[in-house]
């Protein structure tokens, strides 16, 4: 599974994207280390303490960053939320 490194999130259009590091691209359009820019966030989860991110083209794990963090809540009617916060 891909892992984005060094990662932050910024708005366009409405949609929220991620910018970072990626690692372990399995699909080898990318080398570790090249920095890239994800497609619309459709989806965050957590498992095992691992936060992923599922994109319109890709899931990728979080891994680590200076900069932000994900905080994901569920509603009273079980519905998930998350957000990401600014550290």
């Amino acid at each position: 599974m891909k892992k984005l490194k060094n990662w932050f999130t910024e708005k366009h259009n409405n949609h929220v994207v991620l910018y970072g590091d990626v690692y372990e691209d399995e699909s080898n359009n990318f080398e570790d280390g090249t920095s890239i820019r994800t497609s619309y966030i459709k989806d965050v989860s957590e498992n095992d303490g691992k936060i992923f991110v599922t994109t319109c083209n890709s899931t990728y794990e979080l891994d680590g960053s200076d900069s932000q963090e994900v905080k994901i809540t569920y509603g009273d009617d079980g519905k998930k939320n998350y957000e990401f916060l600014w550290k």
